[in-house]
């Protein structure tokens, strides 16, 4: 299951806020055009898989649940805009 930083439910939900939307911050990861993409979505799928987080609904379109398993949704500052950003989970052995 992937797991999304307090940066990356912060940023979503000042995104959901500035397009006016009402309700919870609700948003889809998909493909498009053979990138990730995302949509703003009150519902998920049938065959989405859900993640919730600090008030953040993020629906993973079922494509992307097996390749986004083990990734972490955080933002990134770098440039102009912070964007949403998608790394694979490391982890460690001792």
């Amino acid at each position: 299951m992937p797991q999304i930083t307090k940066d990356a439910t912060r940023h979503l939900k000042r995104l959901h806020a500035e397009k006016g939307l009402d309700g919870e911050a609700s948003v889809r990861i998909l493909r498009h055009s053979g990138r990730l993409g995302m949509s703003f979505s009150q519902t998920p799928h049938d065959d989405d898989t859900r993640v919730d987080q600090d008030g953040v609904h993020v629906y993973i379109a079922r494509e992307l649940a097996d390749p986004l398993d083990r990734s972490v949704i955080d933002v990134e500052t770098a440039g102009e805009r912070p964007r949403l950003v998608v790394r694979r989970r490391v982890s460690m052995s001792v």
